[in-house]
């Protein structure tokens, strides 16, 4: 068999597989799962879409529509979720994590001198390409290299990101947005090469966000994120992973539109990169 060609019954099995999902006229997947702690799979991909045309319109939803949840200040261990049911504090939050990619923001001025809530002088989309001022080749970028942040001298002036999707267990049918900082690029690195050390896909998994508290070396406390492996259930069962895949397929094209960066996105703990 030469290399790269498929086998033949297992690309006949997969579609197979295909043939037997129902779609509807959209080609969006009318599976669901009659009961499911996770209420994004309780309806179809084609239900989905449905309810947000009937709400939204036929641009559909924007990266601005989504749940943000940030990381909290001052070293603070409670994720604060906002929804129209109001603020829900939370010790941790539980899901899927349907979709995650890198990103670079840089800003000429500080939080202090220019506002938390200004956008980036130049970003990356992909961690790679920055665009604006200076924009360019990330990797040929003198504000990404150890020692150009201004303020302390041994981070990076241009801070890499991480922007990751969870779909929650419970009521929400969208998914949660977190913009991770620098410094919580670590533990979440360390998660995703956890789950493949034992071939697990992290959209394949429950996995659980808590927050735990640390210092940065002049002292200052701040919140660091520790992402988990449930201990109850951790893998999806089959039915909860096609039913998942189908809504990550259905879902993806808006996950990859551009996610608006802001000063404070980038957390307290701006002196280091992890």
């Amino acid at each position: 068999m030469a290399f790269g060609k498929k086998d033949e019954k297992k690309q006949a099995a997969e579609v197979e597989e295909k043939a037997v999902v129902p779609v509807d006229e959209k080609g969006l997947s009318t599976v669901a799962l009659k009961e499911s702690e996770f209420g994004a799979l309780t309806r179809s991909p084609a239900e989905i879409h449905a309810i947000i045309q009937a709400n939204i319109g036929a641009s559909g939803i924007t990266m601005g529509n989504l749940t943000r949840v940030k990381i909290p200040t001052s070293g603070g261990t409670k994720w604060n979720v906002p929804s129209i049911r109001g603020e829900q504090l939370m010790d941790e939050i539980e899901g899927i994590v349907i979709h995650h990619k890198e990103a670079r923001a840089y800003w000429k001025k500080s939080i202090d001198e220019g506002g938390g809530g200004q956008p980036p002088d130049c970003s990356s989309e992909d961690g790679y390409n920055g665009k604006g001022d200076p924009g360019g080749a990330c990797a040929e970028c003198p504000f990404n290299k150890w020692g150009s942040e201004p303020k302390a001298g041994r981070g990076k002036a241009c801070k890499q990101l991480r922007i990751v999707y969870l779909l929650p267990k419970g009521r929400s049918f969208l998914p949660y947005l977190f913009i991770l900082p620098p410094t919580s690029l670590k533990p979440m690195g360390n998660y995703l090469v956890g789950l493949a050390a034992e071939a697990l896909r992290v959209n394949a998994v429950r996995t659980i966000f808590r927050l735990e508290k640390t210092k940065n070396q002049g002292g200052t406390e701040y919140a660091q994120l520790l992402p988990v492996l449930s201990k109850e259930n951790p893998e999806l069962s089959k039915e909860e992973q096609q039913v998942t895949n189908a809504y990550i397929a259905a879902i993806k094209p808006a996950l990859e539109r551009r996610v608006d960066l802001s000063r404070d996105d980038v957390g307290e703990e701006e002196n280091s990169n992890g």
